[in-house]
């Protein structure tokens, strides 16, 4: 019947193969948020910033799910909104009070039609926190999963990290650090 069965499965692998990448493409196509879609999840990333250089917690309330979760910077974890906006107004009224924040990107990455996840890269000014010990300027780096609900889009949840100059020269995956431990 077939003089080379190896051909078959060759051909049926590259038309497996094609297949799959047009389903893939296909399937983030579904994922894409139109141009007003995107406009209005980018508004709702520099409200956080507007709300927070405004010490504004009303502001930040209407950004929020009622459900949502928030890690700071120092790893406490907020849950709800009512829990989320306790804890930006007490700081905004004791050391953030003065700090302004400002977003350097923000990159954009559609997980379905109705949620995606923003990295947005942060400077933030001085602070001094309850320790006492002054905080000068720190670059972070903030993950937020919006969602499109009836409201429209809100966050879900917020988990901020601050970037730490020295340690970046080791990240193995963004410079030449390779895995025995020595920058290339």
């Amino acid at each position: 019947m077939l003089s080379h069965p190896s051909r078959l499965v060759s051909s049926l692998f590259v038309v497996v193969v094609c297949v799959t990448g047009e389903l893939s493409m296909v399937g983030m196509a579904a994922f894409a948020q139109d141009a007003s879609e995107n406009k209005e999840i980018r508004t709702v990333v520099a409200g956080y910033a507007d709300a927070w250089n405004r010490h504004d917690v009303a502001a930040l309330a209407n950004l929020l799910t009622d459900d949502a979760d928030w890690i700071n910077i120092v790893g406490m974890h907020w849950r709800g909104r009512a829990a989320v906006l306790k804890g930006h107004d007490v700081y905004h009224r004791t050391f953030f009070r003065n700090t302004p924040l400002d977003f350097t990107d923000i990159d954009l990455r559609p997980v379905t039609q109705d949620a995606v996840i923003a990295v947005v890269t942060i400077k933030v000014g001085d602070f001094t926190p309850p320790d006492g010990q002054p905080r000068i300027g720190t670059q972070d780096r903030l993950s937020l999963v919006i969602a499109k609900g009836p409201g429209g889009w809100r966050i879900v949840h917020g988990h901020n990290t601050v970037i730490e100059p020295g340690a970046q020269q080791f990240d193995p995956v963004n410079n030449s650090w390779d895995p025995a431990g020595k920058a290339e």
